[in-house]
């Protein structure tokens, strides 16, 4: 569920291309900082950094350190690279340049599909758990700020901002602390702190989970209604090209014509709207020419609440143009089509990340530099 996204996040983490994180063999290139990226404690100039995934390496840095690093390490597998043997091989590398390695860490991602209730153990169920839950959203965490109890929670770096947190509580003490840090508009990290006498109770584990949970609730899928994006969901139902005519509700513009969308990707579509295809010899662009002048008045039903039933919809005739006409409109349209998808989905990122950083803003957590 989750490789897409791990893809094209080290792909701008490690300076290369999604297929380059998905595929077998190591790669090698020159740091260059990408929008998007991980900035999480991000240093001001990157020398070099190495991503082990799908048993190969990521390696990136300053040209003179990468090329050494492809030297001694390119036909090496990702299987154990990161033990001692190796990584005092790699001071060795970097001792010439007047470097050292600076932190060895995992990250793991959540379980595909979640983890059901019957797979827990009973303590980290609600009515076994012997502590409460209290949520922070990011106002919140700042009355933490500087409470070393929460060094691994929160981390209060403005280029990777604590958004959420989760306190396990007993009789009035924090027994454990997890909390989601933004380190890009992609991905984000948690941190736990438990209190030592704490650490036989799940109370890692609880915090851990559910606010992973919480935070896969939220989603990036866009989920489209009548007349556009409603919210954003964890999960698609739809994959691939379409237009969407809205059904009910809001079916007409101004002009007294129907209300479409063109749409790609991954997506949730809610049953207020038809989800349409073109057949073969048409594309989606020319459909939602061909569709978006229609007279809502000719395919509607109902005076009040208008709706646009799908017998009516199949009723309609729409004008058939010749295959060759067909063909040359395609050949000249589609690039401009992809192109206005591309500037619609940065957009919509756009608009995700005002969303996000405008509370962190507000309240002081994060600041805007001259």
């Amino acid at each position: 569920m989750y490789q897409e996204a791990l893809s094209r996040q080290l792909a701008l983490d490690y300076c290369c291309s999604p297929a380059d994180v998905a595929d077998s063999k190591n790669h090698f290139t020159i740091y260059v900082p990408q929008e998007g990226r991980r900035r999480f404690q991000e240093q001001t100039v990157c020398r070099l950094k190495i991503a082990v995934v799908n048993g190969k390496l990521l390696v990136t840095g300053s040209e003179e350190i990468v090329a050494e690093c492809r030297k001694r390490y390119a036909d090496v597998t990702g299987e154990w690279f990161f033990d001692m043997k190796r990584l005092r091989e790699l001071e060795e590398l970097l001792a010439p340049f007047g470097l050292r390695i600076a932190q060895v860490h995992p990250f793991f991602l959540p379980e595909s599909g979640g983890i059901a209730s019957s797979d827990l153990p009973s303590a980290l169920l609600s009515d076994a758990r012997d502590f409460e839950l209290i949520r922070y959203d990011q106002d919140a965490i700042l009355q933490f700020r500087g409470d070393d109890r929460f060094d691994q929670a929160f981390a209060f770096d403005p280029d990777a901002p604590d958004v959420l947190g989760m306190a396990a509580v007993k009789d009035g003490e924090i027994l454990g602390m997890a909390g989601a840090s933004a380190d890009s508009p992609l991905c984000w990290q948690i941190g736990i702190n438990v209190a030592p006498h704490a650490r036989e109770m799940h109370v890692g584990s609880t915090l851990v989970r559910l606010l992973a949970e919480d935070i896969l609730a939220q989603g990036t899928i866009p989920y489209y209604g009548a007349t556009g994006i409603m919210d954003y969901v964890n999960r698609p139902i739809f994959s691939g090209d379409f237009v969407l005519l809205a059904e009910d509700g809001s079916v007409m513009d101004d002009n007294g014509n129907p209300i479409l969308q063109r749409i790609s990707g991954d997506v949730w579509i809610n049953n207020h709207t038809h989800v349409l295809q073109p057949v073969n010899g048409y594309s989606c662009r020319l459909l939602y020419l061909l569709l978006k002048n229609i007279p809502v008045s000719m395919i509607k039903t109902g005076s009040i609440q208008l709706k646009i039933n799908q017998a009516n919809l199949n009723s309609y005739n729409i004008l058939n143009i010749p295959k060759e006409i067909r063909t040359q409109f395609i050949n000249q349209i589609e690039p401009m089509d992809t192109k206005i998808i591309q500037l619609q989905k940065e957009n919509n990122i756009l608009v995700q990340t005002r969303d996000w950083l405008l509370p962190i803003l507000m309240n002081g957590q994060a600041t805007i530099e001259d």
